[in-house]
């Protein structure tokens, strides 16, 4: 493995370990996501200034990840002061060494996702010629910035609902702005981030197959994570176990119940929204159920409900943080 991926790594759980061992000590959560997102910022700034050779390529994605995590970070401890606790940690708290398992995941998160710029900035790219700017670099500037605004206006919007959808009797879930057109339009957006600093890359990389396999693990691991493991399965099957759910819970003389009313608009939401791509509700609720499961992602680990015997307790508890 090239020195630089191999610093950066250890860099990377460094700064981890540092953060880890504050918040132990304060006790706190709040650190745990500011940690996450100005980790990429280190790893970007580093492999920028141990370059002997700062091609524009590099800087430019030097910038266009410093600036996303810039963002993230911003948002994320905003968030996270309003909220008080990250519920995501409530069942790592019990053990040490669980909370620091949890501390090490999200340093190999940031190194992973960072491979892009890491290849451009290492010893085996720095020895191969500098290419010139190319279509699919300003194809990828303009996919970070679409997808940097998808997310940021997502976040934004998603955050305002939990502020006011009980006082203007909103259903919990979002159906404000890009919300309308996806279920998780979010996570679209950082989809498109992540691709978008892939394609900028490509010319910097594509004459070396290691440093090529390196760049594009990053969208690919970035794509995994969300729609398999700790992006869209936690949240639609938390909202499933919350609403659809509900539809087990009703009055002894048969009428219908404000939780199998607030069920059937749950199925109804979800049957004209995209799970990732933004469509139109009215176009994508008449697609087929063929098309929806291949091309838009409304796969069947999205349909869980909660198990038989989950208490009505477990039921409201909320995943709502699921990004890494």
């Amino acid at each position: 493995m090239e020195s630089v991926f191999t610093r950066a790594f250890v860099y990377s759980v460094v700064y981890q370990l540092l953060f880890f061992t504050a918040s132990v000590v304060l006790g706190t959560d709040k650190l745990t996501d500011f940690a996450g997102g100005t980790n990429f910022f280190l790893l970007a700034l580093y492999c920028c200034l141990q370059c002997e050779r700062r091609t524009f390529r590099l800087k430019v994605l030097t910038t266009l990840i410093s600036v996303w995590a810039f963002r993230l970070s911003c948002f994320l401890l905003y968030r996270i002061i309003l909220w008080s606790e990250d519920r995501r940690l409530k069942e790592f708290r019990a053990s040490i060494w669980k909370l620091a398992s949890f501390w090490f995941v999200q340093a190999v998160w940031v190194w992973v996702t960072s491979f892009p710029v890491l290849a451009l900035g290492s010893e085996t790219s720095q020895a191969l010629p500098v290419k010139p700017l190319c279509t699919l670099d300003y194809a990828g500037w303009l996919l970070w910035l679409g997808g940097l605004l998808l997310e940021t206006v997502a976040d934004f919007q998603k955050l305002q609902h939990k502020k006011r959808a009980p006082e203007l009797n909103k259903t919990p879930w979002c159906t404000d702005g890009v919300w309308r057109f996806s279920r998780h339009p979010n996570y679209f957006g950082e989809l498109c981030v992540w691709w978008g600093i892939f394609l900028s890359s490509y010319a910097g990389v594509e004459d070396s197959f290691p440093l090529f396999v390196a760049a594009i693990a990053s969208p690919v691991f970035v794509m995994l994570l969300l729609l398999f493991v700790s992006g869209m399965p936690l949240l639609e099957q938390s909202m499933n176990r919350r609403y659809q759910g509900n539809t087990k819970f009703e009055n002894r003389d048969g009428r219908e119940t404000e939780a199998q009313r607030l069920a059937e608009a749950f199925k109804a939401y979800k049957n004209c929204t995209s799970p990732l791509i933004p469509l139109p509700p009215l176009v994508y609720a008449s697609l087929p159920t063929v098309i929806k499961r291949t091309v838009f992602f409304e796969w069947k680990i999205y349909e869980a409900e909660s198990a038989p015997n989950e208490s009505q307790s477990d039921r409201s508890r909320d995943s709502s943080n699921a990004r890494m």
